[in-house]
């Protein structure tokens, strides 16, 4: 299982990112003939500790244009702003909730990696561990001080590893993950 963790500063940045957002809901979870059964997407905000996650097993009504994302966001925008504290379901498959950065990702097992700047190569580390099982990525939407330490402060109890990937730009840094990590299932399968 994936699990990707996008992780942003606040409300505002949430607004103002919301197409880059999408494409990151696209990436990790559309394929050319449906969703990807294999990974979840989580949007976590800081400030607000509230996280909105998207699960292809039971996501329905979806497609791959923006317009019809961007209108699952619009519903999130209203329980972000209302600052609604109860686990809520925005759309089939999109779950919002009020849960700080430490307990979305200690509902998750497995290998964790926080992507930066600093770090191994992500496909030296994936080389090493098995595919089978569960991967959380941590991907800050900006390396900025205040999300760096909050996540290095949970960094020892997870023990989770830095990795680097080429491409800066989000949403191409899960497309890569993605094929990664299939190019290894992949290969794992037909060796």
């Amino acid at each position: 299982m994936r699990h990707f963790i996008i992780v942003l500063r606040n409300i505002d940045e949430y607004r103002k990112n919301i197409y880059i957002l999408i494409r990151c809901i696209s990436a990790a979870l559309m394929i050319s003939h449906g969703l990807r059964r294999d990974s979840f997407i989580t949007i976590h905000l800081l400030e607000e500790e509230r996280s909105i996650t998207f699960n292809p097993k039971t996501l329905r009504k979806v497609r791959p244009d923006e317009m019809s994302l961007y209108g699952i966001f619009k519903k999130s925008f209203v329980l972000l702003e209302k600052k609604r504290k109860n686990r809520k379901n925005i759309h089939y498959g999109v779950t919002y909730q009020a849960s700080s950065l430490e307990s979305t990702l200690l509902r998750y097992k497995g290998y964790f990696f926080l992507i930066s700047n600093k770090g191994q190569l992500l496909w030296k580390i994936l080389g090493k561990i098995d595919s089978t099982t569960n991967i959380t990525f941590i991907i800050p939407l900006a390396e900025t001080k205040a999300i760096l330490s909050r996540i290095k402060s949970i960094v020892n109890t997870l023990k989770i590893a830095r990795a680097t990937i080429i491409p800066k730009k989000i949403d191409k840094q899960i497309v890569v993950i993605n094929n990664e990590l299939d190019r290894k299932i992949y290969w794992e399968k037909h060796d």
